[in-house]
């Protein structure tokens, strides 16, 4: 008689949380995040409040979780995006997005925005929000990838402008 042995690994550590952010996740994160601001800036009631409202529920948990914890470690006078910015990866989905938007928009936009737009790596002192993907949750990214299946440069423009619009993102 032989035996199988089958290991099930449920909630062991394995893979970071990749999906969209829960409000106790925010709420966790703010409250680490705003620890450190009462620190350096002194008491401020509503700092969580802020954070919370700012935070969009389409980040990806793990990004939100890794970022404020290292927003928290730091010492005062630290830069906050120079110091914390690269700590969150891309995740594959984040690459075929950004491979995905650079062979469909080149023609679509301007140079400097196909940057902002298709960038996934954090780039520092980059021009407006180049690398802002990489903190969205896949199913977001799946969603803004699928727009560059269109025809046009319009069909694409106005299938991201949706997109960002639906999922509230500036």
């Amino acid at each position: 008689m032989t035996r199988r042995w089958i290991l099930v690994a449920v909630g062991c550590g394995g893979d970071p949380d990749t999906g969209p952010v829960s409000a106790s996740d925010v709420e966790e994160a703010c409250t680490q995040f705003c620890e450190r601001e009462t620190v350096c800036e002194g008491p401020d009631d509503e700092c969580v409040g802020r954070c919370v409202a700012d935070q969009s529920p389409w980040m990806r948990t793990d990004a939100v979780q890794t970022l404020y914890a290292c927003i928290a470690a730091l010492d005062c006078d630290a830069r906050e995006e120079a110091e914390c910015g690269g700590t969150v990866a891309p995740l594959a989905v984040h690459r075929a997005y950004e491979a995905n938007c650079r062979a469909a928009m080149p023609t679509c936009v301007e140079a400097r925005f196909l940057e902002t737009l298709c960038e996934v790596d954090y780039v520092a002192d980059a021009p407006g929000e180049a690398g802002f993907v990489r903190l969205l949750a896949p199913v977001v990214v799946e969603a803004l990838d699928a727009c560059f299946d269109g025809a046009t440069c319009d069909d694409r423009l106005r299938g991201l402008t949706g997109a960002f619009d639906h999922y509230g993102l500036d």
